[in-house]
């Protein structure tokens, strides 16, 4: 609800808000109840902040925070926060899956770059392992092979130790452990079965 003080200022404020001081059109407002309705009014404007970056994308509780901090002190900036995850629109559990499953299908990425982008993003480690826990060892080596199929192509003509180094260094760039990363050049026929873990680089 809007607000006009004879001051001219305009606060926004819900309308509950406002019933439970009693506050009608009209109303003379104490100086000690003015300053709550300006801290109520900072605090709404934060929240109608969040629900504007929240509608462009889904976002940690850390990035929002980083966004939000300009806005008002950080104790606000919190209460906010725990009413946006009260509602449901705020959960970095929900953010960290949603994240890895469209970084996984639009950019192909393995875990270890995944679990990367989202520590940076804020997530706690032990909410970015509950939601990369999904991910099978088994898609994650036929996602793998998929890339490494469509990349080999561009490596036609070179040696298979190079294109073996190439194709290696390329799938670990896209965060694919390192076991991972030894079995596709193993199925893709650049690394000798019979050879060890240490082969993958140095010795091939």
């Amino acid at each position: 609800m809007r607000v006009r003080l004879t001051s001219g200022e305009d606060l926004q404020l819900p309308e509950d808000f406002l019933r439970a001081l009693g506050i009608t059109r009209g109303s003379e407002v104490p100086g000690e109840t003015l300053e709550r309705l300006r801290e109520a009014d900072r605090e709404s404007r934060i929240y109608r902040r969040a629900l504007r970056l929240l509608a462009r994308r889904p976002r940690s509780t850390a990035e929002l925070g980083r966004h939000l901090a300009r806005l008002g002190p950080p104790e606000m900036v919190r209460a906010v926060q725990q009413r946006l995850e009260r509602e449901g629109l705020l959960d970095d559990l929900r953010f960290a899956q949603l994240w890895a499953t469209s970084r996984r299908a639009r950019r192909g990425l393995g875990v270890d770059r995944l679990r990367k982008e989202l520590l940076a993003r804020g997530v706690r480690r032990e909410v970015i392992e509950e939601a990369l826990r999904a991910v099978r060892e088994e898609e994650e080596v036929e996602l793998a092979e998929r890339l490494a199929g469509a990349r080999l192509r561009t490596y036609r003509g070179l040696e298979p130790r190079v294109a073996a180094r190439r194709l290696g260094a390329y799938l670990a760039r896209r965060g694919f452990p390192w076991a991972t990363v030894v079995s596709v050049l193993r199925r893709v026929g650049l690394l000798d079965p019979s050879s060890g873990d240490s082969g993958a680089y140095g010795g091939i």
